[in-house]
């Protein structure tokens, strides 16, 4: 489900503030230097009308609803690691069986045209096929990374080639130069 087109505007408000307040360098993690982010959110929230609180309260839930779908499906990830690390059938996986596993099951219609359909199976109901539509999706999901990751270090390379031609140590000090 997307998410409701009413919160663009807010999201935009939102984007604006963030980058005013946001600090030239910061650690996610501390809370000392996370505080520009509660100031921007202060910003903005007197701002919202009645209606604008009750979407986001509707998002919020539905976002939470989704954070924790996903961490069942983690939970299910880390019981299959586990197996896999041990070589044993989990003993305990009845107290699992209803979470679920996630994949994507590829089917070839007559013409030879590929459809892709996003499961989610309880674990207790999984069948063989599951589970190799599960390894088989894993595989691609750890070669779109790869790529991924290959792709950002190249980019990053690319940032450090044009601070090091420009012999500037920062990127803001180019904003008025030729980064070529």
């Amino acid at each position: 489900m997307a998410k409701d087109p009413s919160l663009d505007s807010l999201d935009q408000l939102l984007n604006k503030r963030m980058t005013a307040f946001r600090h030239e360098r910061y650690e996610p993690g501390n809370p000392e230097q996370m505080k520009w982010l509660t100031r921007a959110v202060n910003s903005v929230f007197g701002e919202l009308s009645a209606e604008e609180r009750e979407l986001l309260v509707k998002d919020l839930v539905l976002s939470r609803a989704r954070t924790l779908e996903s961490e069942a499906t983690k939970s299910t990830n880390s019981l299959l690691r586990d197996a896999g690390k041990t070589g044993q059938f989990p003993l305990d996986w009845f107290d699992d069986a209803h979470l679920p596993i996630s994949f994507e099951r590829i089917d070839v219609n007559d013409d030879g045209k590929e459809s892709k359909t996003r499961l989610r199976v309880k674990l207790g109901y999984a069948t063989a096929d599951d589970f190799r539509a599960w390894i088989a999706t894993e595989k691609r999901r750890l070669d779109r990374a790869t790529a991924a990751s290959d792709n950002a270090v190249k980019g990053c390379l690319v940032m450090i080639d044009a601070l090091d031609q420009l012999n500037v140590p920062y990127l803001m000090q180019t904003k008025d130069e030729d980064v070529a």
